[in-house]
């Protein structure tokens, strides 16, 4: 069973925070649905987690990380993160990197 974790993008102080476990819930309902996004449960090449809205490197494509009907995916062809994550590099994310090429599946 995977650890379940979330991040928040605090628009007005433009910085990301770390959701306490114990206060999830509550933390989650108080913040705009679209700026809060769960770990994933993976590790990317570099150990590093991976959430939704990262922005990963995967040969010479960069995606952005998202969750559809069948899993994490990311690019238009729907590849499943699970499939690749340990050749895969978070390099930003969607809300501290803006100015990062527009990604095949986020469409920013």
């Amino acid at each position: 069973m995977r650890e379940i974790k979330f991040r928040v993008w605090d628009e007005e102080m433009k910085i990301m925070t770390f959701v306490p476990d114990k206060n999830a819930e509550a933390f989650c309902l108080k913040l705009p649905l679209k700026n809060v996004m769960q770990y994933t449960g993976l590790h990317d090449k570099n150990g590093k987690e991976i959430y939704e809205g990262d922005l990963i490197k995967w040969g010479i494509h960069i995606d952005e990380v998202i969750w559809q009907i069948n899993g994490y995916v990311f690019s238009d062809e729907g590849f499943r993160l699970s499939s690749c994550n340990e050749k895969a590099e978070v390099i930003g994310n969607i809300y501290e990197n803006p100015n990062l090429p527009e990604t095949s599946v986020g469409k920013r």
